[in-house]
């Protein structure tokens, strides 16, 4: 029988099914950071923290910067309804400005998972490699001096 019954045609089933596949190996890994800042923030901002990042992996190339008035119109129900989506610029606004947490919680909560991931490779004898470029971030002024 034909597929004259779909909504979509098949490539386009293809692409959305993996389009949903990729999202959830995208929820899967920010899970234990989400369930850490659940703790500390509203929870419509830990739902703002993935739709950010959706809207980043998506949108982001390294030809195009991203400005917030961007990254609001590409979150979750804003896409294309306006050009500045002011909802959801106020969103990101808000998840950056929240004052019950700052970038040392996630910086604790990756330093937590890689001491996790170390002692495991210890306990099975693995060999601990960590790449080392020695580069350091100055400031524009001190380069030029």
């Amino acid at each position: 029988m034909p597929f004259q019954y779909d909504i979509l045609q098949p490539e386009e089933q293809d692409a959305q099914r993996a389009s949903q596949e990729l999202a959830q190996l995208l929820e899967e890994f920010l899970m234990p950071l989400l369930i850490v800042l659940d703790r500390l923030i509203d929870k419509r901002l830990v739902r703002t923290l993935v739709q950010v990042c959706v809207a980043i992996i998506r949108f982001r190339n390294n030809k195009q910067g991203l400005l917030l008035s961007e990254l609001g119109s590409y979150l979750d129900g804003y896409a294309q309804q306006s050009k500045t989506a002011t909802a959801g610029t106020k969103r990101v606004g808000n998840l950056l400005r929240s004052i019950k947490w700052n970038f040392l919680q996630i910086d604790h909560y990756l330093l937590e998972e890689a001491d996790k991931e170390v002692t495991r490779m210890r306990e099975q004898g693995k060999r601990i490699i960590c790449p080392w470029d020695e580069s350091v971030i100055e400031k524009a002024g001190k380069a030029r001096n």
